[in-house]
């Protein structure tokens, strides 16, 4: 069996270098978060470097949000510009209190929220971003345009 990598990060730098990852790989993200408690700091960074960056480099992103839509300086919708597709899931049936982002072979996992101490994993595993991948397509086969 092939043995998967865990890399973890700690702090605001080090959930910016967890989505500094996904931007290495030309593939879609795919991504399950809940967006109403995001760290300000972070929200900041989302809006004026990441969305900018993927962007650029021609990285689709599809996101699964739970909950609100809206919240902070976000207003998340699809947005072909910014290369990106939206769907709502209902937050109570489903509570993502984190971020989940599923590219290439990796999946990583951030714990963002303005009332906590930021944390990052990378799990760099074809089998767990295979299974990740499945989970969301399922999910969003199912869930509501934005």
């Amino acid at each position: 069996s092939v043995k998967p990598t865990v890399l973890f990060f700690e702090g605001i730098e080090g959930i910016k270098k967890v989505w500094q990852d996904h931007l290495k790989q030309k593939g879609e993200i795919l991504e399950f978060i809940g967006i109403e408690e995001i760290h300000p700091e972070l929200q900041k960074y989302i809006k004026e470097h990441y969305i900018w960056k993927r962007a650029e480099k021609k990285v689709p992103l599809k996101m699964l949000i739970s909950g609100p839509t809206v919240a902070g300086i976000f207003k998340v919708k699809s947005d072909s510009y910014e290369l990106r597709e939206v769907r709502n899931i209902d937050g109570s049936l489903f509570p993502i209190p984190l971020g989940c982002d599923i590219y290439g072979e990796s999946v990583s996992i951030t714990l963002h929220r303005k009332d906590s101490e930021p944390v990052g994993l990378i799990i760099r595993s074809k089998e767990i971003a295979t299974t990740m991948r499945s989970l969301f397509n399922f999910i969003w086969e199912k869930a509501k345009i934005s």
